[in-house]
């Protein structure tokens, strides 16, 4: 018995051997390549730059392919997919991220002024921009960090003011009117570990460039002149950029960051989020700075 060998797209075959694959199958499988191009472009943040990180994203992904892989152009998928696995497999397996990271990160040095005497600037407060929150108003991943380090550094530099940014967001389960706020657990956290420390928050932020303008009229208010910034390590450079572009004056400081380790890029998995974070990096300062917020 000959061999049944399916064909995808393309004309009608000439061997009576071969069948052309039904339409399900070919767009079944384009769900199913989308789907590869997804989990690839996701580990190096390309989703995150575009801001389609939620739940319906996947599906969508999926359908798109499935209508893309009948038509005259299914062989994009390929291509687009074969293009990303190689430059995920370059950020995972070569060096060629290494160099780039350090462009993104600044720290600060204690220098003294000559405006100051000789001495060092005065600090006036530490302020820590925020991060993610669970449903429950629980601060983690990279605000945790920035947190920790934050008072951490207040507790050793001798700064009694601590500025926070707070994240807001609506409560999808209930109602159109209730929120999700972080007030609560960043106060809470910081009661627990130091409870000296006078807390100010800055509300009503979405961006890093809210963060900015709130902390600058705060600071106006409190006849703060500078304070120390603290902020995840890639998110330095534009974060104090768009601060002192504000007008206040800061000392740039990266905090800890328990998600990777950005001295260890001889691993693959600290490839793959120092690239992310690099490219997001990437996007964002090109945005801030064509709007002129840095």
């Amino acid at each position: 018995m000959a061999n049944l060998m399916l064909e995808g797209r393309g004309s009608a075959t000439r061997s009576s051997a071969r069948t052309r694959a039904p339409r399900w199958l070919i767009a079944l499988c384009g769900a199913a390549l989308a789907l590869a191009f997804h989990a690839l472009a996701s580990t190096m943040g390309v989703f995150s730059i575009l801001g389609l990180s939620g739940a319906y994203v996947r599906p969508m992904i999926m359908l798109l392919g499935g209508a893309i892989a009948v038509s005259p152009f299914g062989s994009v998928l390929w291509l687009l997919t074969g293009v990303v696995a190689t430059i995920a497999c370059l950020v995972s397996y070569t060096p060629i991220v290494t160099p780039l990271v350090p462009y993104f990160i600044r720290a600060d040095a204690d220098v003294p002024t000559e405006a100051n005497g000789g001495a060092v600037a005065k600090l006036d407060a530490v302020a820590v921009l925020s991060g993610s929150m669970t449903d429950q108003g629980l601060v983690n991943d990279a605000a945790i960090d920035r947190l920790l380090t934050g008072v951490a550094e207040a507790k050793s530099r001798g700064i009694s003011n601590l500025l926070l940014s707070v994240v807001v967001r609506a409560d999808p389960a209930s109602g159109a009117t209730a929120v999700i706020t972080s007030q609560k657990d960043q106060q809470a956290l910081v009661d627990l570990i130091a409870p000296h420390l006078q807390v100010k928050f800055a509300f009503n932020v979405q961006s890093t460039r809210d963060e900015a303008v709130d902390f600058a009229r705060i600071a106006t208010k409190e006849g703060w002149k500078k304070v120390l910034l603290i902020t995840s390590p890639s998110h330095t450079l534009r974060a104090c950029a768009t601060v002192e572009k504000a007008g206040l004056a800061v000392t740039c400081l990266p905090s800890n960051a328990r998600d990777y380790s950005i001295s260890r890029l001889d691993i693959s998995s600290n490839r793959r989020k120092a690239f992310s974070d690099v490219l997001y990096e990437s996007a964002a300062i090109l945005l801030y700075r064509a709007r002129g917020w840095m």
